[in-house]
């Protein structure tokens, strides 16, 4: 009786105190809503309670991780790491501003046939070659082709390589 009594006298002290933001037909309602979803709420609190224990639980965890990838990560400062990545970027910046996706193409297909030449190259047939024959090798077209590329190649990088 006594607990009944004072939760009317507490009741009625905190409804005068917002009494003109609300109507007692609002707090009967909101106490039905209440009354109407006491397992769903039942459940909020659970789930909540069970939130707060998994990040008690997990906090330590996360902490540790975070120590060790800032570990890791200054190790990987102090070996260098960031500095090359960063003159990586610059290095693609410029290839991106300077170099056209057929110029990639085209130097993908040279590379592949260099790495196809070179794997067909036959060191025995260069060592039994005489003078005479590498003679007559450097007068063929090919030969002549490759030469000639090369040497423009050479020319190119060389002015190229001045002016920077």
């Amino acid at each position: 009786m006594k607990i009944g009594e004072s939760v009317y006298d507490i009741a009625l002290e905190n409804l005068e105190e917002v009494s003109e933001y609300t109507s007692i037909d609002n707090v009967f309602y909101f106490l039905k809503k209440l009354a109407r979803n006491i397992d769903n709420l039942t459940k909020l609190f659970n789930r909540l309670e069970s939130l707060i224990d998994f990040w008690e639980s997990f906090e330590p965890l996360t902490r540790e991780i975070a120590i060790s990838t800032q570990d890791y990560l200054d190790n990987l400062e102090k070996i260098g790491y960031f500095s090359l990545l960063k003159e990586f970027k610059s290095l693609m910046d410029d290839l991106v501003k300077n170099i056209t996706v057929e110029d990639v193409n085209r130097l993908s297909k040279t590379l592949l046939l260099t790495f196809k030449a070179l794997k067909l190259a036959d060191t025995k047939k260069a060592d039994d070659l005489s003078f005479l024959g590498m003679v007559k090798l450097l007068n063929s077209k090919e030969i002549k082709t490759t030469l000639a590329f090369f040497v423009s190649f050479l020319e190119h990088f060389n002015k190229l390589n001045q002016k920077q």
